[in-house]
Protein backbone atom coordinates (compact mmCIF):
# COMPACT_ATOMS: atom_id res chain seq x y z
CA UNK A 1 0.00 0.00 0.00
CA UNK A 2 0.88 3.84 -0.65
CA UNK A 3 2.76 5.56 2.14
CA UNK A 4 1.19 9.01 2.65
CA UNK A 5 2.80 12.10 4.54
CA UNK A 6 0.58 14.61 5.84
CA UNK A 7 1.21 17.85 8.16
CA UNK A 8 -1.58 19.46 9.94
CA UNK A 9 -2.70 20.33 13.65
CA UNK A 10 -4.24 18.19 16.12
CA UNK A 11 -7.23 19.28 18.42
CA UNK A 12 -4.57 21.08 20.87
CA UNK A 13 -3.43 23.15 18.27
CA UNK A 14 -0.26 21.36 18.06
CA UNK A 15 2.01 21.12 14.84
CA UNK A 16 2.37 17.57 13.84
CA UNK A 17 3.73 15.61 10.52
CA UNK A 18 4.19 12.27 9.70
CA UNK A 19 3.32 9.48 8.01
CA UNK A 20 0.66 6.97 7.44
CA UNK A 21 -0.11 3.85 4.85
CA UNK A 22 -3.67 3.71 3.38
CA UNK A 23 -4.78 2.34 -0.05
CA UNK A 24 -6.29 5.97 -1.79
CA UNK A 25 -5.53 9.66 -0.38
CA UNK A 26 -9.24 9.65 0.05
CA UNK A 27 -9.27 6.69 2.84
CA UNK A 28 -6.15 8.57 4.62
CA UNK A 29 -8.14 11.94 4.59
CA UNK A 30 -10.44 10.21 5.96
CA UNK A 31 -9.23 8.58 8.85
CA UNK A 32 -6.78 11.53 9.71
CA UNK A 33 -9.79 13.65 9.83
CA UNK A 34 -11.17 10.78 11.99
CA UNK A 35 -8.21 11.31 14.84
CA UNK A 36 -8.97 15.22 15.40
CA UNK A 37 -6.28 16.14 12.58
CA UNK A 38 -6.87 19.45 10.76
CA UNK A 39 -4.90 18.36 7.79
CA UNK A 40 -2.60 21.33 5.76
CA UNK A 41 -0.94 18.85 3.54
CA UNK A 42 -1.19 15.64 2.08
CA UNK A 43 0.59 13.84 -0.46
CA UNK A 44 2.12 10.86 -1.61
CA UNK A 45 5.45 10.62 0.68
CA UNK A 46 9.14 10.11 -0.85
CA UNK A 47 10.89 6.92 -0.90
CA UNK A 48 11.75 6.48 2.61
CA UNK A 49 12.96 2.45 3.26
CA UNK A 50 10.39 0.68 4.59
CA UNK A 51 9.75 2.46 7.91
CA UNK A 52 6.29 1.44 8.55
CA UNK A 53 6.21 -2.06 8.20
CA UNK A 54 4.09 -3.66 10.37
CA UNK A 55 2.45 -0.42 11.82
CA UNK A 56 -0.82 -1.42 10.60
CA UNK A 57 -1.62 1.89 9.24
CA UNK A 58 -1.57 4.12 11.66
CA UNK A 59 0.39 7.45 11.74
CA UNK A 60 3.74 8.03 12.73
CA UNK A 61 5.25 10.93 14.23
CA UNK A 62 8.44 11.72 12.54
CA UNK A 63 10.86 14.55 13.43
CA UNK A 64 11.06 17.71 11.36
CA UNK A 65 13.70 17.02 8.20
CA UNK A 66 15.52 19.14 5.87
CA UNK A 67 12.99 18.61 2.87
CA UNK A 68 14.29 20.00 -0.74
CA UNK A 69 12.86 23.54 -1.70
CA UNK A 70 9.16 23.21 -2.83
CA UNK A 71 9.82 23.45 -7.15
CA UNK A 72 9.22 26.33 -8.05
CA UNK A 73 6.57 26.90 -11.09
CA UNK A 74 8.17 27.50 -14.38
CA UNK A 75 6.94 30.80 -15.49
CA UNK A 76 7.04 32.92 -18.55
CA UNK A 77 8.24 36.07 -18.52
CA UNK A 78 5.54 38.15 -17.28
CA UNK A 79 5.66 35.85 -14.11
CA UNK A 80 2.85 33.59 -14.81
CA UNK A 81 1.57 30.42 -16.92
CA UNK A 82 0.09 31.63 -20.47
CA UNK A 83 -3.92 32.49 -20.29
CA UNK A 84 -4.48 32.62 -23.70
CA UNK A 85 -6.17 29.98 -25.97
CA UNK A 86 -4.15 27.49 -27.36
CA UNK A 87 -3.54 26.87 -31.41
CA UNK A 88 -6.67 25.57 -32.57
CA UNK A 89 -4.87 22.75 -34.64
CA UNK A 90 -3.92 21.85 -31.06
CA UNK A 91 -6.86 22.05 -29.47
CA UNK A 92 -9.26 20.39 -32.59
CA UNK A 93 -6.63 17.72 -34.40
CA UNK A 94 -3.73 16.98 -32.55
CA UNK A 95 -4.87 17.39 -28.72
CA UNK A 96 -8.10 14.49 -29.40
CA UNK A 97 -5.41 11.97 -31.10
CA UNK A 98 -2.35 12.41 -29.30
CA UNK A 99 -3.39 12.38 -25.75
CA UNK A 100 -6.83 12.30 -24.91
CA UNK A 101 -7.93 12.00 -21.11
CA UNK A 102 -10.33 9.18 -20.91
CA UNK A 103 -13.57 10.06 -18.73
CA UNK A 104 -12.64 7.34 -16.10
CA UNK A 105 -9.76 8.93 -15.22
CA UNK A 106 -11.71 12.78 -14.91
CA UNK A 107 -14.11 11.21 -12.85
CA UNK A 108 -11.23 9.83 -10.53
CA UNK A 109 -9.61 13.04 -10.96
CA UNK A 110 -12.46 15.07 -9.82
CA UNK A 111 -13.67 12.88 -6.79
CA UNK A 112 -10.35 12.67 -5.34
CA UNK A 113 -9.79 16.64 -6.02
CA UNK A 114 -13.16 16.57 -4.06
CA UNK A 115 -12.52 14.99 -1.05
CA UNK A 116 -8.95 16.55 -0.84
CA UNK A 117 -10.76 19.87 -0.86
CA UNK A 118 -13.44 19.04 1.91
CA UNK A 119 -10.54 17.67 3.88
CA UNK A 120 -9.16 21.52 3.81
CA UNK A 121 -5.94 20.92 1.85
CA UNK A 122 -5.55 23.46 -0.41
CA UNK A 123 -6.10 23.60 -4.18
CA UNK A 124 -2.34 23.92 -5.24
CA UNK A 125 -1.14 21.03 -3.11
CA UNK A 126 -4.37 19.15 -4.18
CA UNK A 127 -3.41 19.77 -8.06
CA UNK A 128 0.28 18.97 -7.58
CA UNK A 129 -0.74 15.16 -5.42
CA UNK A 130 -3.00 14.86 -7.58
CA UNK A 131 -0.57 15.50 -10.55
CA UNK A 132 2.29 13.13 -9.72
CA UNK A 133 -0.23 10.56 -9.18
CA UNK A 134 -1.75 10.91 -12.87
CA UNK A 135 0.08 10.32 -15.87
CA UNK A 136 0.42 11.62 -20.11
CA UNK A 137 -1.97 14.71 -20.55
CA UNK A 138 -3.71 14.91 -17.42
CA UNK A 139 -0.60 14.66 -15.55
CA UNK A 140 0.96 17.90 -17.89
CA UNK A 141 -2.80 19.96 -17.65
CA UNK A 142 -2.91 19.89 -13.90
CA UNK A 143 0.67 20.76 -13.46
CA UNK A 144 0.65 23.94 -15.35
CA UNK A 145 -3.24 24.41 -13.44
CA UNK A 146 -1.06 23.98 -9.87
CA UNK A 147 0.93 27.22 -11.61
CA UNK A 148 -2.48 29.20 -12.24
CA UNK A 149 -3.05 28.79 -8.69
CA UNK A 150 0.56 29.61 -7.43
CA UNK A 151 -0.17 32.52 -9.56
CA UNK A 152 -3.00 34.07 -7.65
CA UNK A 153 -5.98 32.80 -11.01
CA UNK A 154 -8.78 30.40 -10.41
CA UNK A 155 -8.29 26.83 -11.75
CA UNK A 156 -10.36 27.36 -14.45
CA UNK A 157 -8.05 29.50 -16.08
CA UNK A 158 -5.29 26.87 -16.43
CA UNK A 159 -8.63 23.95 -17.09
CA UNK A 160 -10.13 26.73 -20.14
CA UNK A 161 -6.68 26.15 -21.90
CA UNK A 162 -7.71 22.26 -22.93
CA UNK A 163 -11.33 22.19 -24.23
CA UNK A 164 -10.21 18.80 -25.19
CA UNK A 165 -10.02 17.48 -22.00
CA UNK A 166 -12.63 19.09 -19.42
CA UNK A 167 -16.00 19.86 -21.87
CA UNK A 168 -18.18 22.90 -21.46
CA UNK A 169 -20.39 21.40 -18.52
CA UNK A 170 -17.23 20.25 -16.59
CA UNK A 171 -15.73 24.18 -16.92
CA UNK A 172 -19.47 25.20 -16.05
CA UNK A 173 -19.57 23.13 -13.24
CA UNK A 174 -15.86 24.12 -11.91
CA UNK A 175 -16.59 28.06 -12.70
CA UNK A 176 -19.84 27.80 -10.22
CA UNK A 177 -17.95 26.24 -7.56
CA UNK A 178 -15.37 28.83 -7.44
CA UNK A 179 -17.65 31.77 -7.39
CA UNK A 180 -19.83 29.77 -4.72
CA UNK A 181 -16.94 28.28 -2.65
Amino acid sequence: MPVFEYSGQDSSGKQVRGHIVGESLDMVSRRLADQGLVISQLGMAQSMGDPLSGSGGSPVTVQPSVREPARQPEFLGDGAPPTEARHRFETDFVGPLVGGVSLGKLHFFFRQLGAMLNAGIEVRQALETLGMQSDGKLRSVLMETRDHVAAGRPMSAGFQRYPEVFSPLMMALVRAGEKGG
